[in-house]
């Protein structure tokens, strides 16, 4: 028999699957049977079912294996195999001490039911007989068993898209899990009693019935409850007789004989109660009769009332779900062991609960990527309920057979849904009907208007919210620790919700919003408080045109809720619009945000009046997501009189969506590449096709198309060329730094073939093209009769290229004008190519062939075609071209030649003084019709200015000489003057930038502007002619015989002491037309001079240029008198020198240029470019005053220890992208050509020699800290990781740094390079160390920066210091962060970013201080007795980016009309920073930035 038994176990164990199997092992090593202990874990392990037979055995003994064996399998719901065993050991083994079964069998069969019950579950929309598994949806959810301070469950509302991202994920860290709900808390205590908290359609109930499903399936709560009842409240209602306990139970099991059973043991007994804010009996008057008695029949309510509070079965325990408004009224009721929070779904719950609901993995990628590209909704969906809708319209639109893709349901839709699932049912429904409705969204607009999110139970009794029928749905409840009590705070379940009902609030018919007039007002300012100064009312105004959709909104809204939208409202608002847009489209936030609002409005009719008069766009602002590109493809596709559009740098596919979710990235790679291989699904849209759908509807009006850094590679491109290019109207196309390449060109070169092609201008720099299109281009121009100008600029077009594109141009009926070959990488090989089209087309007038290395042997070629008598080249640009003194003399030949020759630029070339000589015997020929000619950077002196004078003499076509960069001296324009005097000369323009010249030509100048009646532009730039030499300038510039219309002295080393004559040459000369002042250090008492000038009445200088001349905002009002008196400027260019004052300095100017009344201005504030026509014009002031953007290190290193003869570099703006392998944030320069060029956003600059793409990005020095530590360096600027492609375009990097070297030489034998390669770091002595930058030319593509040697601070050298400061948002009294940093632009990234994840916004205040600061001198802050400053004083020094920044926290108890502060040295008791912060500059938004 033993070995039957034996047999029969292992063939019970036999039948279980691997996992039932480990489940058996595990629940078994759990038993104690009749106290002989247990079997150990180690031993179960990798036992299989003979091993687990054995160990049975030998530790229970024969007679009782059996016995174990089969409760075992009890215990994990095995009970047929269970049923198997106990047969054969009452008849097979005749065995009798079986185990008693019949009370466990019982919770078998309830467990049965139980899970019959709840596995399935319908949605709200299911048909008959339609049901899900519930295992098959449902989707983990976060829960959290503490409360959140006040300032977190702020952020929490506030937070959308990536911030709401990162703020999960904390919280998540910390959730707890259903399974550890009734886990003992610390103190060994297990609670009794848990209420489930969480806001309407959060998962409460799923979670509920989720709990029931886990418990009957023995996979929850299987050892430590025998029952589990589920009671819901709503049904609870519907009881309208007394009932007992006994009797609730028979309801959810109807077996009549197990009761007494069930109530013996109470503390293996819970009850669920589900919903208990829906309970609809009143629990206070019950405490004077409560019930113990189980058996006994009561009033629901009573029962109910004594089982929360534990009069009846006192020891079992309960789970209460419940919304978070009914807490207050379940506290009267209990005294609750433990609260949990369910917060909703993680991003990662997202992907599970999409991939769930559509059981198809490649239709709920697709769908969930999608969802992403619209922020706001992404984030929403952390509400299971919002996802629910949002899949279910999805798959309604799929099984539909439509493009799911282009969702039509906006997030208006969703939020419109949201609320009608919400308030299906009627009692609901009257919740937001009449007067609460009104109140509900007066409170929201009056929390946007005041940004206000948490609101007092005051508040809320206040506008009648506090009774609990009329409590809405959509509020949360808050509790917060106020000194030693609570106080209760309600606020909507996410910011978005409360705009949301704040757009309601403006829309709603008069008889829901009195005085109708009033509204309008209210609206009006909504609109315009947007465009100029709360970027933070931008989803409010996107609900508000959301809104406006007649055929869907406004008739679900009365169909649903009996809610009337006023039609008055839609005419406002486009009436607003029309009024507020000019015939052009510019970059602007506003703009970008319009173009979201048109789609969330859904209505043509409304988006083509809206844009009846607009004839062009210009756009460059990046498109980060699919969603955005629909945005902008939505409204071109209804912009019927578009004629110009212009996308520049308009990137249609982002590096990554979403930075912090990077984990998630290759996972998506994978996904997306695996949809389109999914025949099924329509596939994902590619980059630019909506776009390209969209300007098929332009055809019959598109004029011109820019297509700037776009990123084209996509055949759609080409589709739509093909349509375009057949338009009648269709003239000029420009795919500028695109990439094409070559095959693109192949199916463009068709389209300029086909004979209703009218392109006349065609530009195709840098797309990526070589020698291979060049045939096709070919068999263009032979073709096309329409095509004028080909730009092939910056392409590798080569000689062979050249060779076969000459066919074309030799052709009789090629028609091309202008032909650009820049940096075409063409040698000397191909001359004799382009000198046979010279010599044979006769309508090619300008060539460009700069940059090109022709050499002198090329260029002898090409002037055999010059020289031909049909060669009809009115313009040629050879500058760059490796040209020298040797090719002057043939150059001289064509010009005594060629009359028809009209421009020559040989700049850049090594002419040489001897060359030039060569040069003018051609230029004095009466032959020669040249008119301009430029010689800039040609290696020139003193010796060439003979020849040059003798010219000016002797042409009488000449008009235009530039000879900048080059060494000709004072002495040199001496002789130049004397050409100039001369009455033969016809010279209109010259430019002199740059020429070594100083104050002692000034007088020679000043004397020609009186005799020379045909000089009307002068450029000295970049001269030291200081004040002396203006002062002498002026006596010229004033007298009455001057014509001179275009003056520039840019960088000329003046100061205010020069500004009052150059006041009076504005008050006298009435010719002057254009002046430059820029770069010089004229200050507020220069600029005020100058502004007596300027007011003058016979002042007629039209456009004038002041940037970085160290202006503040003091000057401003002065500037402001002066600008509204003058009645002939119309463009100004300037910057104050404290930008942080820019939101009201700026303001002032902007009014004095627009109270002049002149119809066409155009103003540069700190850099941003403003045009206006007529009252269109406050947007485009109050973007560069209010852009939230870091502070820019440039600001604060103007210093007066130091010298500001810093080379000048053209200022360019990166592109910024996020490098996937580290990451992190990284920078993009995609450079033209050679040059010399400064990145606006981290101040390096870069010399370079040919087109180049530089990417770089800034580094952790402490990632090195023991190379640095050990070596005694002190760090000095940021670190930089450097990587260009090619790599020799690159001649030479100025890297910035921020010590103050006060101009002393012995100073900068102790500044280096340090590179860190393969965690080992090299010193290196730079090329040349400047005041602000250290250059370097042979760069190491490694990480690197600028360091001092540590003896070097001994000597207490100063660093370039800057401050910063942040407003803390929401939180009273006022709270700032103020910064104290060296002047390091990867530090001021770093806490820009820092504080705008906490939602901090800067304080538009000045960044400099007063003098270079010492490194580890202390700090603080003085300011009034009602400000509190924390911590009292802060030691200077440097801390890496990677680390915590450290500040001063400022506490203002009292809001104040304006905020001192003042920050001081402590040793010295020196000022080096004040600022005063009036109210009017705290405009913060409410919205993740």
């Amino acid at each position: 028999m033993d070995k039957n038994v034996k047999q029969a176990l292992h063939y019970a164990l036999e039948e279980l699957l691997e996992k039932e199997f480990k489940h058996f092992k595990y629940v078994l090593h759990d038993m104690e049977y009749k106290g002989k202990g247990k079997i150990s874990r180690g031993q179960l392990e990798k036992a299989d079912t003979l091993d687990v037979v054995d160990l049975m055995w030998t530790f229970y003994g024969e007679d009782d294996a059996l016995n174990i064996c089969i409760q075992v399998l009890e215990k994990i719901n095995m009970k047929n195999i269970s049923a198997k065993l106990k047969v054969a050991a009452q008849s097979d083994f005749g065995l009798d001490q079986v185990p008693e079964t019949s009370a466990y069998d019982e919770r078998l069969a309830y467990r049965d039911y139980i899970k019959d019950k709840f596995q399935t579950m319908k949605d709200q929309n299911s048909l008959p007989g339609e049901y899900v598994h519930l295992n098959q949806r449902y989707s983990k959810l976060m829960i959290i068993d503490y409360h959140r301070p006040e300032k977190e469950r702020e952020h929490e509302i506030m937070a959308s898209g990536g911030t709401h991202i990162k703020l999960m994920r904390k919280r998540a860290s910390s959730a707890i899990t259903v399974e550890t709900l009734f886990k003992p808390d610390k103190h060994g205590l297990r609670p009794q009693i848990i209420v489930l908290q969480g806001v309407a359609g959060i998962g409460k109930t799923m979670t509920a019935r989720k709990i029931m499903l886990d418990w009957a399936s023995g996979e929850l709560y299987e050892d430590m409850f025998d029952y589990v009842f589920y009671i819901h409240c709503r049904e609870v209602n519907l009881f309208t007789e007394e009932s007992s306990i006994a009797e609730m139970i028979l309801k959810q099991w109807a077996n009549k004989n197990t009761i007494k059973e069930i109530l013996k043991d109470p503390k293996k007994l819970l009850f669920i109660i589900d919903g208990f804010d829906e309970l609809r009996f009143s629990l206070d008057q019950l405490e004077d009769c409560p019930c113990t008695d189980p058996w006994k029949k009561k009033p629901v309510g009573i029962l109910l009332s004594s089982l929360f509070q534990k009069n009846i079965l006192p020891r079992s325990y309960l789970l209460i779900t419940t919304r978070p408004t009914a807490l207050q009224k379940l506290r009267h009721c209990l005294e609750c062991s433990r609260y949990a929070e369910i917060l909703g779904f993680s991003e990662k719950d997202k992907r599970e609960y999409f991939h769930k609901f559509f059981q198809d993995k490649h239709e709920a990628e697709k769908a969930l990527g999608l969802v992403k590209q619209n922020e706001t909704l992404f984030t929403m969906c952390f509400v299971p309920i919002v996802c629910w809708i949002v899949c279910t319209v999805m798959k309604q639109q799929m099984e539909r057979d439509k493009d799911f893709t282009q969702m039509t349901n906006t997030l208006t839709a969703v939020y419109v849904l949201y609320l009608y699932s919400l308030l299906k049912s009627e009692s609901h429904s009257k919740q937001l009907k009449g007067n609460n409705l009104k109140c509900l969204c007066t409170m929201a607009i009056d929390g946007i208007w005041k940004q206000v999110i948490l609101f007092g139970e005051e508040e809320i009794r206040k506008r009648g919210l506090d009774q609990y029928d009329s409590l809405p749905l959509f509020l949360s409840e808050n509790i917060f620790k106020r000194d030693i009590d609570c106080e209760c705070f309600y606020s909507f379940i996410h910011l978005s919700f409360q705009e949301f009902f704040a757009a309601l609030s403006y829309v709603l018919e008069e008889e829901q919003v009195q005085n109708s007039e009033k509204h309008i007002q209210e609206l009006r300012m909504l609109l315009e408080s947007y465009i100029t100064s709360r970027q933070d009312l931008a989803l409010t105004v996107q609900f508000l045109f959301g809104l406006l959709n007649e055929e869907k909104r406004m008739k679900d809204l009365y169909q649903k809720f009996g809610w009337k939208i006023s039609p008055e409202i839609k005419q406002f608002v486009l009436k607003w619009v029309k009024n507020h847009q000019s015939t052009k489209i510019t970059h602007s936030w506003s703009n970008q945000l319009l173009f979201r609002c048109f789609y969330e409005i859904q209505d043509k009719n409304f988006i083509k009046h809206a844009f009846d008069n607009v004839s062009e766009m210009e756009l460059f602002w990046g498109i980060h997501s699919k969603m955005e590109e629909r945005h902008l493809a939505y409204c071109l596709e209804h912009l019927c009189t578009l004629e110009d559009l212009s996308l520049n740098n308009v990137k249609f596919v982002p590096e990554v969506f979403y930075p912090d979710m990077q984990e998630e990235k290759e996972e998506e790679v994978f996904n997306n590449s695996a949809l389109q291989l999914n025949g099924d699904l329509h596939p994902d849209p590619l980059p630019g096709e909506q776009i390209c759908k969209a300007l098929k509807c332009l055809k019959n009006n598109l004029r011109r198309l820019r297509l700037i850094y776009c990123g084209l590679s996509t055949d759609h491109w080409w589709d739509l060329l093909s349509i375009l290019c057949t338009s009648p109207t269709f003239s000029e196309l420009e795919l500028r730094c695109n990439e094409q390449g070559d095959s693109g060109v192949q199916k463009l070169a068709d389209v300029l073939k086909h004979p209703d092609c009218k392109i006349k201008r065609l530009k195709l720099y840098l797309c990526e093209l070589t020698y291979a299109c060049c045939g096709n281009l070919s068999s263009a121009l032979s073709t096309d009769q329409s095509l004028s100008e080909l730009d092939l600029e910056n392409n590798a077009i080569e000689d062979l290229g050249i060779k076969i594109l000459s066919a074309g141009l030799r052709h009789p009926k090629c028609r091309l004008e202008k032909l650009g070959l820049d940096r075409c990488e063409i040698t000397s090989s191909g001359c004799g190519d382009l000198s046979s089209v010279l010599s044979t087309n006769q309508s090619l007038k300008e060539l460009y062939l700069g940059n090109n290395k022709l050499e002198d042997s090329g260029i002898r070629l090409l002037c055999d075609g010059l020289k031909n008598p049909h060669c009809k080249i009115q313009l040629i640009k050879l500058n760059g071209c490796k040209i020298t003194n040797s090719s002057c003399g043939d150059l001289s030949s064509v010009l005594c030649t060629n009359q028809i020759l009209k421009e020559l630029d040989l700049g850049d070339n090594e002419l040489e003084d001897s060359g030039i000589s060569l040069l003018c015997e051609g230029l004095k020929n009466p032959h020669c019709k040249i008119q301009r000619i430029e010689l800039y950077n040609c290696c020139l002196s003193r010796g060439c200015c003979e020849d040059l004078s003798s010219v000016l003499t002797r042409s009488q076509t000449l008009t235009e000489l530039d000879v900048s960069n080059n060494t000709l001296g004072d002495s040199g324009v001496f002789i130049l003057c004397e050409g100039l005097k001369h009455p033969s000369c016809k010279l209109l323009k010259m430019r002199l930038q740059f020429c070594k010249l100083r104050a002692a030509c000034c007088g020679t100048l000043s004397g020609v502007l009186p005799i020379n009646q045909t000089l009307m532009e002068l450029d000295l730039s970049g001269n030291h002619l200081g004040d002396s030499g203006i002062n002498v300038l002026c006596d010229g510039l004033k007298h009455l015989h001057c014509k001179l219309q275009r003056l520039k002295l840019s960088h000329c080393y003046f100061t205010e002491a020069c500004c009052g004559d150059l006041a009076k040459v504005l008050s006298k000369n009435q010719r002057l037309k254009d002046l430059d002042l820029s770069e010089n250090e004229l200050r507020d008492t220069g600029m005020k001079l100058l502004c007596d000038g300027i007011q003058h009445p016979d002042c007629k200088v039209e456009t004038l240029k002041l940037v970085n001349c160290y202006l503040t905002s003091a000057i401003c009002k002065d500037f402001f008198t002066a600008l509204s008196m003058n009645q002939s400027l119309t463009k100004l260019a300037i910057n104050l020198w404290e930008p942080p004052n820019s939101a009201w300095g700026n303001k002032l100017i902007y009014d004095a240029l627009k109270s002049t009344g002149r119809k066409r201005r155009t103003l540069l504030l700190n850099e941003a470019s403003i045009n206006w026509d007529d009252d269109n014009v406050d947007e485009g002031f109050h973007r560069e005053g209010e852009i939230e953007e870091p502070a820019n290190p440039c600001d604060s290193i103007f210093c007066g220890l130091c010298s500001h003869g810093e080379h000048l570099a053209e200022k360019v703006k990166p592109e910024v992208v996020w490098d996937p392998q580290r990451n992190h944030q990284a920078y993009k320069l995609c450079l033209p050509g050679a040059g010399f060029f400064c990145c606006c956003d981290t101040n390096i600059r870069f010399e370079v020699r040919a087109a180049v793409t530089i990417r770089y990005q800034h580094g952790s020095w402490y990632n090195y800290w023991n190379e640095w530590k050990k070596e005694r360096l002190v760090i000095a600027g940021p670190l930089f990781n450097i990587q260009a492609t090619p790599v020799e375009a690159v001649s030479a990097v100025h890297f910035p740094h921020f010590l103050c070297l006060a101009g002393k030489q012995e100073n900068s034998f102790q500044v280096q390079i340090a590179h860190f390669a393969e965690r080992k770091m090299i010193l290196e002595k730079p090329d040349g160390v400047e005041p602000f930058h250290v250059v370097l030319k042979n760069l190491r593509f490694s990480p690197c920066g600028v360091v001092f040697k540590q003896s070097f601070f001994k000597r207490k050298i100063k660093v370039h210091a800057a401050v910063l400061l942040y407003q803390v948002h929401g939180v009273l009294p006022l709270k700032f962060h103020l910064y104290l940093l060296p002047n390091d632009c990867s530090l001021i990234k770093a806490i820009h970013i820092h504080e705008l994840n906490c939602l901090s916004r800067r304080v538009q205040k000045p960044t400099k201080t007063t003098n270079p600061l010492t490194i580890g001198s202390c700090f603080l802050v003085k300011r009034s007795d009602d400000v509190k400053v924390s911590p009292k004083e802060l030691k200077f020094k440097y801390l890496d980016a990677e680390e915590e920044q450290q500040y001063f926290e400022v506490c203002a108890q009292c809001r104040q009309a304006e905020l001192e502060l003042t920050l001081v040295e402590k040793k010295k008791d020196k000022l080096v920073w004040k600022v005063c912060v009036r109210s009017d500059e705290l405009t913060h938004t409410m919205q993740d930035q």
